[in-house]
C-alpha cells in the first residue's frame, strides 16, 4: 500500500479505537439486553462450563464465558473488587472488537484489491455503527457480590 494511503488507514484505526473505548467508558454495564454474566458466574462458582440448560444464555459457545471467567479470577486475585468486574468484562469485549479490526485489516491486505478499495472497506468496518455499539456492550447485570 502506498505511503499516503497508510495515513488514512492509521487515522481510521485510531478513530475506531477511540470511538469504541469512549463508548465503552461511558456506557454502563447494565445497558445491555443479554445476560452473559450468569454463565461466567457459574464457571466462577463451580469451575465448570455450564450445561446448555443451566441458564438462559448457557447455550452459547462457551469460549467467551470461559475466557471471561479466567480474567475475572485473575482480577479478583490481584484485589479488584467483585463489584467492578462487570465494567472490566465490558472492556474485555471492547478489546475483542479492536482486535477484530486488526484482523480485518490483515485480511484486507492479503486480498488483491486496489488500495482505494482496501481503504474504503477498512473505513466502513472502522465506522460501522453496529460494531461500535456492540463493542461497548459486554453483558448484562448480575449480582457478582453474591459469589460464594
Amino acid at each position: 500500500m502506498k505511503k499516503k494511503y497508510t495515513y488514512f488507514i492509521l487515522i481510521f484505526f485510531i478513530c475506531a479505537i477511540l470511538l469504541r473505548i469512549s463508548l465503552c467508558w461511558y456506557n454502563p454495564p447494565k445497558n445491555s439486553f443479554d445476560n452473559h454474566f450468569t454463565p461466567i458466574k457459574i464457571i466462577l462458582e463451580t469451575g465448570n462450563i455450564p450445561a446448555k440448560d443451566d441458564c438462559w444464555q448457557c447455550y452459547q459457545p462457551p469460549v467467551y464465558y470461559y475466557v471471561s471467567a479466567i480474567f475475572s479470577k485473575a482480577f479478583i486475585g490481584i484485589g479488584i473488587n467483585i463489584i467492578n468486574l462487570p465494567k472490566i468484562l465490558q472492556f474485555i469485549n471492547c478489546l475483542y472488537a479492536i482486535l477484530s479490526i486488526i484482523l480485518i485489516y490483515l485480511i484486507l491486505n492479503k486480498l488483491k484489491l486496489p488500495d482505494f478499495s482496501k481503504i474504503l472497506s477498512f473505513g466502513i468496518i472502522c465506522f460501522l455503527p453496529r460494531h461500535i455499539y456492540m463493542s461497548a456492550m459486554g453483558t448484562a447485570p448480575l449480582r457478582l457480590d453474591r459469589l460464594g
